[in-house]
């Protein structure tokens, strides 16, 4: 979730194939959506990605939106096993 690629350096999460989603706002500061896209084919070609259009880093008035993207997120993953 957001991961602030703006400040860190994640070189080291290149070929992360447990790497399943990815979850950013469209006004994250710290994980813009344009960087995260860059970053998606190094870490995990087969990542999706989920975009919150408003959130910011913080997902203030967003939670429950990104509670809902967990959710089901865990839900089709938890129904392959």
């Amino acid at each position: 979730i957001s991961p602030p690629v703006t400040v860190l350096d994640f070189s080291f999460m290149q070929s992360a194939p447990s790497l399943k989603l990815v979850v950013t706002g469209s006004n994250d500061a710290y994980a813009p959506p344009e960087a995260i896209r860059k970053m998606i084919p190094l870490w995990n070609g087969q990542a999706r990605l989920e975009l919150i259009e408003g959130a910011d880093h913080f997902y203030q008035g967003y939670l429950d939106r990104l509670r809902d993207i967990l959710k089901d997120f865990l839900v089709q993953t938890s129904c392959r096993a």
